[in-house]
């Protein structure tokens, strides 16, 4: 009983220490090096987690700059997606999301459904071809893709 109690302890502290670790490193990134980017000529360097949400949820239609926002959604099942979904709209699963989507269609508040892409090259391209654009990718993908910029997303 007691080397269980010693084990918990123990663990509770590494896990605590670990949890300081990561936010101490103020990286850019979600869970799994999955991260925000943007047009290189987008004037942000940072976008609050809030920002984020309303940009996704197409309630944030503008930059700072007066640019047109264009989203792009991360492919349907993958990492990217869990994290967005998760971490950022608080939307259990993709249906919500679409089923969102589709309301706001109806109720006229937004024109159209985000473009989804297949994968972080594709995001990067688009991205780097739409001064407004923004997506979440894996940035193992998009390392070295011209044209765009990751951002920190204060919050997470």
């Amino acid at each position: 009983m007691f080397f269980i109690k010693k084990c918990s302890v123990t663990l509770l502290v590494l896990c605590a220490l670990s949890s300081m670790f990561l936010l101490a490193a103020g990286s850019p990134a979600f869970a799994d090096g999955i991260v925000a980017i943007v047009n290189a000529d987008n004037d942000i360097s940072e976008i609050s987690l809030s920002d984020l949400k309303k940009i996704y949820l197409m309630k944030k239609k503008k930059w700072p700059n007066g640019r047109d926002i264009m989203v792009w959604l991360p492919p349907s099942g993958g990492e990217e997606m869990t994290a967005l979904l998760a971490n950022v709209l608080k939307i259990p699963d993709e249906v919500d999301l679409k089923k969102y989507y589709l309301t706001a269609i109806f109720q006229q508040t937004i024109a159209i459904v985000p473009g989804s892409v297949s994968g972080g090259q594709e995001a990067a391209r688009k991205v780097a071809g739409h001064e407004g654009g923004v997506a979440i990718v894996k940035e193992s993908e998009i390392l070295g893709s011209p044209g765009i910029k990751i951002v920190r997303i204060a919050g997470l």
